[in-house]
């Protein structure tokens, strides 16, 4: 945000809010939470990519803008590649995003994972304002629990070896390393064949550092 009157999730009543490109995951996510919120309906929502969102807000065409936050580690939060520059300007801040319950209720009622993460400490170097609260959703692939554990070995070896391919695909994907690979919070949901492989490269399956 540019507007230091914006403070929280409540303040974007009837301002232009950039919600991501039309069709990603993320975007919805941020459409429930603010339907949760009842404020859906009384914001402006704009769709656009990264970069153009981030230009957008630095020439004051909106007024607010989701960014993508990736999550390495406890205390550590970093955005996508076209908020870097963003990030760093003195006229930009972040803002609370909405309260856990309403987040972790979100979750629920559409059956998705989403876990709410309160932000403390420094982001890109930049001190974070106390209370900002935002959500983890992870990046993942879905297999049938009844596929061959073979064929799924064989899939995640071939992501595994092609990483630097699929990270150049989308700015999404540049969060994704070989060693964030089998970092979710649902271990117990990995097939069989993924946790084969992941054992026999030395990865440990599931990452409690964002709760």
């Amino acid at each position: 945000m540019k507007d230091p009157s914006i403070k929280t999730i409540n303040d974007l009543k009837g301002k232009k809010v950039v919600m991501a490109s039309k069709g990603m995951a993320a975007g919805y996510v941020n459409q429930y939470i603010l339907e949760k919120h009842g404020l859906w309906d009384k914001i402006k929502p704009q769709y656009m990519g990264y970069k153009p969102g981030a230009t957008a807000l630095a020439d004051g065409l909106v007024d607010a803008v989701i960014v993508m936050i990736t999550i390495p580690g406890p205390g550590k939060y970093s955005v996508v590649g076209a908020f870097t520059e963003l990030l760093a300007s003195k006229d930009v801040h972040l803002v609370h995003g909405g309260d856990e319950k309403t987040i972790l209720a979100v979750g629920e009622e559409k059956n998705i994972e989403v876990i709410p993460v309160t932000l403390s400490g420094t982001f890109d170097g930049k001190p974070v304002p106390r209370g900002v609260t935002t959500f983890y959703q992870g990046v993942q692939w879905d297999v049938d629990e009844t596929m061959d554990d073979e064929i799924v070995y064989e899939i995640v070896k071939i992501l595994y070896e092609n990483i630097d391919q699929i990270r150049a695909t989308h700015p999404s994907m540049k969060v994704i390393t070989r060693a964030s690979l089998p970092n979710v919070s649902t271990a117990a949901n990995f097939h069989k064949g993924a946790k084969k492989f992941y054992r026999e490269v030395g990865l440990n399956v599931g990452f409690k550092g964002i709760q």
